[in-house]
């Protein structure tokens, strides 16, 4: 956050306070939340108000802000992004998106912000993070894990759950890959 965006989340506690603001208060008040984005510290200064008598303090709007943070990425976990989970960058992607989900911009919306064309053939380097199982991981993934403990959505990989969560080598359960084959044999036969 600047200078000037402090001095207005102090002008808008001011309009609720009567607080004389300036620019040595705008200052320690920026070393102590400065890192918050402004469009949320303003509204928290609205939501502090609104449900509170305190005087407002730094720390009542990291709270805020923070809680309305963590709120905006509850529903993340369904909304993880329809790339390759082997890309190179789908870590990147993910990143990108969570950061936008928290800042409350929509996931459309953050990742056409950051698109760039989609190339006719992928890149040598995205074929090579694939991988040989690309086929076989990407046709297991077109169906839920019926594995027990593990039940998985559709394009997510599997999972091993017990002394901690970690992924499969091969990002699908052999009976997950059988399951998919089922399907596709059904969709061909036309029954």
């Amino acid at each position: 956050m600047s200078d000037q965006q402090m001095l207005m989340v102090l002008a808008k506690a001011s309009g609720f306070d009567g607080r004389h603001p300036d620019k040595a208060v705008a200052a320690a008040w920026l070393e102590a939340i400065g890192d918050l984005p402004f469009e949320d510290t303003l509204e928290a200064v609205v939501e502090h108000y609104a449900t509170s008598t305190d005087w407002l303090k730094p720390g009542h709007l990291r709270a805020i802000v923070e809680r309305t943070r963590a709120e905006r990425l509850r529903s993340v976990d369904r909304m993880i992004p329809p790339a390759d989970p082997d890309a190179a960058d789908y870590s990147a992607q993910l990143q990108r998106m969570l950061a936008a989900v928290a800042d409350g911009r929509t996931v459309t919306k953050a990742l056409a912000a950051g698109a760039r064309p989609i190339p006719a053939q992928p890149s040598a380097e995205y074929v090579a993070a694939r991988g040989p199982d690309y086929v076989r991981r990407r046709t297991a993934l077109a169906v839920p894990c019926p594995v027990e403990g593990c039940r998985m959505d559709v394009g997510r990989p599997c999972r091993v759950f017990g002394a901690g969560r970690r992924d499969l080598p091969t990002g699908y359960h052999p009976g997950r890959l059988e399951a998919a084959r089922a399907v596709l044999d059904q969709e061909v036969r036309g029954t």
